[in-house]
């Protein structure tokens, strides 16, 4: 969880490696609302796929209700579609 924490990966690789971290601020624009965004990753999305295979009925219906949370509560659409800002640390290591 703490991968996008420069400090944090800094202090994971140390002096082992030389590090370039840049921050990237990608655009999430779909026609679609959150809740049919949440159906096409667990349809067609490996890593959701995969995480709602293991859980039981009551628990994928309750991460497809926490996704479907998410996905609206960052939503910054007004016209029914879905707009997301979603930042993560971009991490480039070469051995020191």
């Amino acid at each position: 969880m703490f991968w996008g924490e420069e400090a944090v990966v800094q202090q994971r690789f140390g002096s082992k490696a030389r590090l370039r971290l840049q921050k990237q601020l990608p655009r999430f624009e779909f026609s679609q609302s959150p809740k049919e965004i949440v159906g096409l990753f667990a349809t067609y999305f490996g890593p959701t796929k995969t995480a709602l295979a293991r859980l039981d009925s009551a628990g994928q219906q309750a991460m497809i209700n926490d996704l479907i949370g998410l996905w609206t509560e960052h939503n910054e659409s007004n016209n029914g579609g879905t707009l997301v800002h979603a930042e993560y640390l971009e991490v480039y290591a070469e051995p020191a």
